[in-house]
């Protein structure tokens, strides 16, 4: 029974993990690309690594991947803002299919009036 639930998750992790580098490859720009680097590609290890706690039956081993698994959870959110963060800064160019940058000082709040470049 461990068998089949070893190869089912190494099903999900391999089909996760190729959507994930279908997105880094078919994306048009860094935000989208880094989405799918963080959160699809995020599930397909973190699959792969149950699995490889359940074909196991070492208790280190389950301990290690449990806690790569629980690190790479936190991390990953984490690093995929501060880089697509650094990206904004950077002025890196969203895609043109973007309608909403709630980074964008003229999109942030539709109340205010929009700056008048004529006048500067």
């Amino acid at each position: 029974m461990t068998v089949y639930l070893v190869a089912a998750l190494l099903w999900v992790a391999g089909i996760f993990t190729l959507i994930a580098a279908i997105g880094l490859l078919r994306f048009p720009d860094v935000f989208l690309r880094m989405h799918a680097a963080t959160k699809v590609g995020t599930i397909g290890v973190i699959s792969s690594l149950l699995a490889l706690a359940l074909y196991f039956d070492d208790p280190a081993i389950r301990v290690r991947a449990v806690l790569i698994a629980l690190f790479l959870c936190i991390t990953a959110p984490i690093v995929g803002h501060v880089l697509s963060r650094a990206a904004l800064i950077a002025g890196v160019p969203m895609s043109k299919s973007t309608k909403f940058n709630e980074w964008d000082p003229e999109t942030m709040n539709p109340e205010l009036p929009k700056k008048d470049e004529s006048q500067t």
